[in-house]
């Protein structure tokens, strides 16, 4: 039935739109669309790669911060994060030469799973040294260590003059002193929260490693045992 004289169906547009059978020609208006679906492989590496640039952006942020005293425990905080980092470059070269050297999935498998039990272990250490950390030096640990580094000196009645982001505040040489231990402390928090995260970025790629290679071996289990029904079934005809 025509549709008010204009054919078997609505054109779309004006009237002089040309159109072969059934087919309409598009106006310019109508926009065509196409979702490319992304593989997840290529999302999880793009994630990783913009979580790694956020840590560091955010370290060589805070590194940048310079404090005019000395810094009491800057030993102990650099020990921490220096060890933390190099047991996280030590897990990574195991990682590649597992992948290298195995030439059986079955002993890549064992390996791998055998190294991320440690090194999820590990990351698990350093975390309970960095509460342990966080629970020893507080604001009453560092009022301590000025108190014994100025046993023979009355200092307290001198004033500083403090600069931050509340504006402009005048402290005693104790309690500017203590405030500045705790913005130091502080970065050095998320400088540790930094390092864990990758550590844990470690883990996480280790345990998609296991898993994806699980995956292959179970399809290929599949594959070998669907040959073998096809292979019985081909002698059971010949038969």
């Amino acid at each position: 039935m025509a549709f008010l004289g204009r054919g078997n169906g609505p054109s779309l547009g004006n009237n002089n739109s040309n159109r072969t059978g059934n087919f309409h020609r598009i106006p310019f208006f109508y926009r065509r669309y196409y979702y490319i679906p992304l593989d997840n492989t290529y999302v999880l590496m793009q994630m990783i790669v913009t979580f790694i640039i956020l840590i560091v952006g955010v370290i060589t942020f805070l590194v940048t911060y310079k404090s005019d005293i000395v810094d009491p425990i800057e030993s102990t905080k650099k020990l921490f994060i220096n060890a933390h980092l190099i047991v996280i470059a030590i897990f990574l070269i195991f990682t590649i030469i597992i992948n290298l050297f195995s030439k059986k999935e079955a002993d890549l498998i064992r390996r791998l799973v055998l190294l991320a039990l440690i090194s999820i272990s590990t990351m698990i250490l350093f975390w309970g040294v960095k509460l342990d950390l966080d629970l020893t030096y507080t604001k009453a640990k560092f009022e301590e260590i000025y108190t014994e580094a100025n046993t023979t000196e009355t200092t307290d009645e001198r004033s500083k003059i403090d600069i931050g982001l509340a504006g402009v505040s005048i402290k005693t040489e104790q309690e500017y002193y203590i405030d500045e231990c705790m913005k130091l402390y502080n970065i050095f928090k998320v400088k540790s929260y930094g390092t864990l995260g990758i550590h844990l970025l470690l883990n996480i790629l280790l345990v998609y490693q296991i898993l994806k290679i699980k995956k292959i071996q179970n399809k290929k289990k599949r594959l070998n045992k669907d040959d073998l029904i096809l292979y019985d079934e081909e002698q059971n005809i010949k038969i």
